[in-house]
C-alpha cells in the first residue's frame, strides 16, 4: 500500500487518503454504491445498500396514490428509473423490480380477473401471505402486467443496452 501511495503522490500528484484506501480483493471494497462479485470474473454489481434505497424510493412513489393520478406516478417513477440507469446502468447484475398491483388496493382481484388471470390464480395471489416484492415475481402478475404494458407507459429499462421505451 505504501508503494502504491508513494507512486500516486509522486508521479500522478494525487493525494491519497490512507483512511479510505486499501489493497484488498475487489469484492471486499465498495465505491459509490458499487462493488464486484466474487465469482464470474469479478462482474460489476450494485451494492445491496443502494438496491434497498432504490426499492424504498420506488415503494414511496408507487405506494398509496395520495391523490395522484397514474400519469403523475408514472412520471415520478420514470424520472427515478432514468437516474438509476444513468448511474448504475453499467452494472452487470439484475435490475430491481416492483409490484404494480399495490395501487389497485381493494380492487386487486377484479383487476387481475379483468386482465385475464383465471379465478383460482387471482384468488391465491391476492390472499397470499407473501409480500409485494415476492408477489412481483408471481405468474398472475406476469400475465396481468406483461412487459409491453410498461412499454405503453414509456417506462425505461433499468439495464443499459436493455429496451428503452421512447426516452425523451
Amino acid at each position: 500500500m505504501a508503494r502504491v501511495a508513494r507512486f500516486l503522490e509522486r508521479t500522478r500528484r494525487l493525494q491519497v487518503n490512507m483512511a479510505k484506501s486499501a489493497v484488498d480483493r475487489p469484492w471486499h471494497r465498495k465505491c459509490l454504491g458499487c462493488t464486484f462479485t466474487r465469482r464470474q470474473a469479478n462482474r460489476r454489481k450494485v451494492r445491496e445498500k443502494a438496491r434497498k434505497a432504490f426499492k424504498a424510493q420506488v415503494r414511496v412513489i408507487t405506494g398509496r396514490p395520495r391523490g395522484r393520478t397514474m400519469g403523475q406516478i408514472v412520471q415520478e417513477l420514470r424520472q427515478l428509473m432514468l437516474g438509476w440507469r444513468a448511474f448504475f446502468g453499467f452494472a452487470e447484475g439484475r435490475s430491481p423490480r416492483r409490484d404494480h398491483g399495490q395501487p389497485w388496493g381493494r380492487q386487486r382481484y377484479r383487476e387481475l380477473r379483468k386482465r385475464g388471470v383465471d379465478r383460482p390464480l387471482a384468488w391465491n395471489t391476492i390472499t397470499s401471505a407473501h409480500g409485494q416484492w415476492r408477489l412481483s415475481q408471481s405468474r398472475a402478475l406476469a400475465l396481468a402486467l406483461p412487459r409491453r404494458s410498461f412499454a405503453a407507459l414509456e417506462l425505461p429499462s433499468l439495464i443499459e443496452g436493455g429496451p428503452t421505451h421512447r426516452i425523451r
